[in-house]
């Protein structure tokens, strides 16, 4: 059967709120978790409660989550761009993602997920926050903001730590950004289990320097 957007609410609702956006600090994961949680927006007052945060830190973070698509600030307060199951059926726009989350590419240079950068959509959050005029940043090669687009400016690579760190800053999880750039997750460690009983075999060495039990008189 189809899956309804507000199952996935649900699923988001009762997971462990360290894996949503494992990237985001913690107080954006806690707001987030709060919000899947509601069955209509909250205040920000009443979120920050629920939550356990400060209004302070949802301050810090909410513009990432919203320029990442996650919540949406409405006339009756927060709420994630999910619909609620009340809404199950109606016209709810909640199917429009950023930009930098779509497949196809866009209308001013972009080139789709097989071609996007994560430094792009970097140099897109430069422009929409207008610090494109922070010469000072700009300028400092030893500024994360100034190394990355000192790279774009000389068509280089810019590095990765750098545009992770510069994604935190702004409050825009860098996992996301690069799922939108077609980057897959990296694989985890590697790990060795074994179940049953040991396997491991023992040398006749160590058998003869194992102190045996004495004969018992009887």
């Amino acid at each position: 059967r189809d899956v309804h957007l507000e199952e996935v609410r649900a699923v988001l609702a009762t997971d462990d709120s360290t894996r949503l956006l494992p990237d985001a600090s913690p107080a954006a994961r806690a707001g987030v978790a709060e919000l899947a949680r509601a069955s209509e927006p909250l205040s920000q007052a009443e979120l920050c409660r629920r939550a356990g945060i400060s209004t302070q830190s949802w301050r810090n973070h909410r513009d990432g989550l919203v320029a990442a698509d996650w919540v949406r600030e409405t006339p009756r307060g927060w709420r994630l761009a999910l619909p609620f199951r009340s809404e199950r059926g109606d016209d709810v726009d909640v199917a429009d993602p950023p930009w930098w989350l779509k497949t196809e590419a866009g209308d001013w240079g972009d080139y789709g997920r097989d071609g996007r950068r994560a430094a792009d959509v970097v140099d897109w959050l430069l422009l929409d926050r207008d610090l494109l005029d922070d010469v000072d940043r700009l300028d400092d090669t030893e500024d994360p903001i100034g190394a990355i687009y000192d790279a774009l400016r000389d068509g280089e690579l810019a590095d990765r730590e750098l545009v992770d760190d510069v994604l935190r800053e702004f409050g825009v999880p860098p996992g996301l950004v690069r799922a939108g750039c077609g980057v897959a997750p990296p694989l985890p460690e590697p790990a060795t289990a074994s179940v049953g009983p040991s396997t491991r075999q023992t040398s006749f060495a160590e058998v003869s320097d194992t102190p045996q039990n004495p004969p018992i008189d009887g």
